[in-house]
């Protein structure tokens, strides 16, 4: 049972993360309306945001290593960011919105 479980939270954290990529965040949580026993605004928000990232990611063609350095965070731990299987610290939280917001200012309009 517990082995259920576990498998479908990876399965709704990818599922997040893929959505994250198309969907604002507060759309996100309503359409999941997630209790808090089942994931945290916190653990939400770093699916949110590392789905963001991963659409930066393609579209600029910037490898791991870029990411790694340009948000501050090692290389292996940013696997598991993008996997669901770690979350994102309040400080990499904050230097990831700096980098998205950085990267939102860079676009050409």
């Amino acid at each position: 049972m517990i082995e259920d479980r576990d498998f479908l939270m990876r399965q709704i954290k990818q599922m997040i993360q893929n959505l994250g990529k198309i969907l604002d965040r507060n759309t996100l949580r309503e359409l999941l309306a997630l209790s808090e026993d089942d994931m945290s605004n916190e653990e939400l928000d770093s699916l949110y945001l590392m789905g963001q990232v991963d659409i930066i990611a393609a579209e600029k063609q910037l490898t791991p290593q870029h990411l790694s350095v340009d948000l501050g965070i090692d290389i292996d731990r940013l696997e598991d960011l993008f996997k669901g299987q770690a979350f994102l610290t309040e400080r990499e939280a904050t230097n990831v919105q700096s980098f998205l917001e950085t990267q939102d200012n860079s676009e050409p309009t």
